[in-house]
């Protein structure tokens, strides 16, 4: 049953995200506490940069998820597709590892403010990217099958033991004050390990046979593919990669804020996991029901946007606050105009997210390429200005920047949703913030330990979700009608199983 499936992908997403949320703090604090802010942002200026560098993939994870939605009962047809995916990607592959070589030598130079080269900031580069490279070419392919068969909690499995040994690799690390490339010449040999397991587990759709038909990718659907994913990781990352080229000390803020506004971004990922398949499956059967689907599931997804960010404006700067009290490096991590504009930026990142469901499940590659093509080229923009004119304005800049992908969001949508309902419903968003915004100005916590602020954010949360649900009845009264229905169709309609 399709509610079991994503049932089983959610319980299991979650879990992932409890720990990496915990994760996801735990180790930058030990990283400034043990070793200092330098490094930290370092090593968040690498996890970005390095996602860029995966899109060297030009599109071919997301056709090869097409032609297995398209192929879902013919296990054959699916086994070509991998094979397929990993000897085209080869190629691929070499480039990233030059890119790695090159990169790692750029970073230990420019990044150290020196003509000389940092050899242990040489070699934290090296083994960060090679890292990233083994994941790009060893382990998507897995990632890109779960994800298309409906299987992604097996992914999420392995992840999370992998999550748990990478864990002890860094308390390991840091206890013995070792240098922080030992970390990752670690996960790499974690990394083999998974990729061993992952190859066994699912050797009947990995065939290693020489005269296994090479399967044909779509062309202009990995066009469309390419500018998809550059739109969607510039996104991500750009504003703070220029960021850190200008100002290390100013990303060492913007990174530490981050760490909030990521773990709600992948937060509203766990309510994605498995709808972009299951939504592709519908659409290639039925385009009526999906557009019917897709909108009641973009005005759910993203009133749960607004609620986790609008409670996170009001309640950020204080974790902040208990967060980096025993820093002792004298910087103020609760700057609110900063903070405030992150977690609009985030927002926008949510509303990204819905509609790279949307644009998955239809393979509408193509057709978005020029909405594409602009959200790069102002992602580009941003990025120039900031190095032009200084980290000073970069929260101006942010805001710019995110109120501009509105108007490129609802250019997007129009053909698969109400427009007028998109309107109302950012009019309303507008408003949620806006009485957020001044409750964190008018209002002042004290706040003295975790406790008490989790006890706050609770009250706060319950708030903001009543006065959400009132501002959606006033706004979009027929957002409420008939889910029941809708519920049981999407999730209880049976499906056939692959033949193996």
């Amino acid at each position: 049953m399709k509610f079991k499936i994503y049932l089983i992908n959610i319980i299991s997403s979650f879990l992932i995200l409890i720990f990496s949320t915990l994760i996801g703090f735990l180790i930058p604090y030990l990283i400034i506490t043990s070793y200092g802010t330098f490094e930290f942002s370092i090593l968040e200026t690498l996890k970005r940069f390095y996602s860029l560098v995966s899109l060297v993939e030009f599109g071919l994870g997301s056709s090869a998820i097409i032609l297995i939605h398209k192929n879902y009962n013919q296990l054959e047809e699916i086994k070509s597709i991998i094979a397929s995916y990993f000897k085209i990607n080869f190629k691929n592959a070499i480039l990233f590892l030059i890119i790695v070589i090159l990169s790692s030598f750029f970073f230990a130079i420019f990044l150290n403010n020196s003509v000389s080269i940092n050899f242990e900031l040489l070699f934290l580069a090296f083994f960060f990217g090679l890292n990233s490279l083994f994941d790009f070419y060893f382990i998507t392919p897995f990632k890109v099958l779960l994800s298309a068969i409906e299987k992604y909690y097996l992914f999420n499995i392995v992840f999370l033991i992998y999550q748990i040994f990478s864990l002890l690799s860094y308390l390991m690390i840091i206890y013995l004050s070792l240098p922080l490339y030992l970390i990752y010449i670690t996960l790499l040999i974690l990394a083999l390990i998974k990729f061993l397991f992952f190859r066994l587990k699912f050797s009947n759709y990995i065939n290693i046979n020489r005269n296994l038909k090479v399967v044909s990718f779509d062309r202009r659907t990995r066009i469309g593919g390419i500018f998809f994913q550059i739109s969607n990781q510039i996104l991500l990352v750009s504003p703070f990669i220029f960021l850190s080229f200008s100002s290390l000390s100013k990303a060492n803020i913007v990174y530490t804020q981050m760490l909030i506004i990521t773990s709600l971004i992948s937060l509203l990922s766990v309510f994605t996991t498995g709808i972009s398949s299951i939504l592709g499956n519908i659409f290639f059967n039925s385009k009526q029901k999906f557009l019917l689907y897709y909108e009641k599931f973009f005005y759910f997804f993203n009133s749960i946007s607004i609620i986790l960010f609008t409670t996170s404006i009001f309640m950020g700067n204080s974790f902040l606050s208990l967060y980096s009290q025993n820093f002792n490096n004298g910087v103020n991590y609760s700057d609110s105009p900063l903070f405030i504009s992150l977690n609009i930026y985030g927002f926008i990142i949510g509303l990204n997210i819905s509609l790279n469901s949307l644009t998955s499940a239809t393979a509408n590659f193509k057709n978005t390429i020029l909405i594409n093509i602009f959200s790069i080229l102002l992602s580009l923009i941003f990025g120039i200005l900031i190095i032009f004119f200084g980290h000073d304005f970069f929260v101006y800049f942010l805001f710019f920047y995110t109120f501009s992908h509105v108007f490129l969001y609802f250019y997007k949508l129009k053909v698969y949703i109400n427009l007028n309902y998109f309107m109302k419903f950012i009019f309303a968003a507008s408003l949620l913030f806006s009485i957020s915004i001044l409750g964190n100005f008018l209002i002042n916590l004290n706040i003295r330990n975790f406790y008490e602020w989790f006890s706050y954010s609770v009250i706060i949360f319950v708030f903001v979700t009543i006065l959400t649900l009132l501002f959606y009845k006033i706004f979009l009264p027929s957002f409420w009608i008939s889910y029941k229905k809708i519920f049981i169709d999407f999730f209880f309609k049976s499906k056939k199983k692959i033949k193996t």
